[in-house]
């Protein structure tokens, strides 16, 4: 067999990152596929709680930039007159600004959230590794809204179901290297083995995320600890090979 025969078409492009973790770590896309895969609910929750030390600062100061960076460019766009904010293109000018500085960021933040889990050394800088691939991330981020729009028009529980099984694509872009459609269809096949957990340690983020927010300052931890969640949970069915 030869060397191309033999690849793993989910294994991630030669690495972009200067520092690489050696060898996978968690679970895999095989086995999970296979039924192999492990996702203890509980075990993630706790493990992710004590992973947010150490990247508390990096995402809670990501997010604070991009929250500045998005309003400065709101404000030229829409105050200085470039844009009618009450025109048909203004929703569309909005989610293109809003992807241009967000998807960006969010897949940084993943990929300090991944590097985390396998004790890789993270740094705030990696969070804008992704303005390069800001095409790609958009065409996902887009996608999807699309498909979960479509699902919540059809009764809610597809549009439920669509936004669970989707939240492993962009991951899978910044860590595997696959592409927009590859992306999504892998993430609904792999949560799709472990929906109910998945499922519930979404709501758990989310109810976490809410609370924060309603606290003024307690999403400085939960927002943190919603990314490790996400993080571990990739890891335990997806692997994670090279960051």
């Amino acid at each position: 067999m030869s060397e191309q025969e033999g690849s793993n078409p989910y294994e991630a492009p030669a690495a972009e990152l200067t520092t690489a973790a050696t060898g996978s770590r968690g679970g895999s896309i095989e086995a999970t596929l296979d039924g192999r895969s492990e996702l203890n609910f509980s075990d993630v929750l706790s493990e992710a709680w004590q992973r947010t030390k150490g990247v508390k600062t990096i995402i809670v100061g990501s997010l604070l930039l991009w929250t500045v960076a998005l309003s400065v460019l709101m404000g030229v766009v829409y105050g200085g007159g470039l844009v009618n904010p009450e025109s048909p293109a203004a929703s569309f000018v909005s989610q293109i600004l809003f992807g241009a500085i967000g998807y960006p960021i969010f897949a940084g933040i993943i990929l300090v959230g991944l590097r985390r889990s396998v004790d890789v050394p993270v740094e705030f800088s990696q969070v804008f590794m992704y303005f390069g691939s800001f095409l790609t991330l958009l065409a996902i981020g887009l996608l999807i809204s699309l498909l979960t729009m479509v699902g919540y028009l059809l009764l809610i529980l597809p549009g439920i179901y669509l936004t669970a099984a989707t939240m492993l694509a962009m991951p899978l872009h910044v860590e595997k290297g696959l592409g927009v459609i590859d992306s999504i269809t892998t993430s609904i096949k792999l949560v799709n083995k472990q929906f109910v957990t998945f499922l519930l340690l979404g709501i758990v983020s989310m109810i976490g995320v809410f609370v924060g927010m309603i606290t003024v300052i307690g999403w400085i931890w939960t927002v943190p600890w919603s990314i490790m969640i996400l993080a571990i949970a990739y890891r335990q069915l997806a692997g994670v090979e090279n960051v």
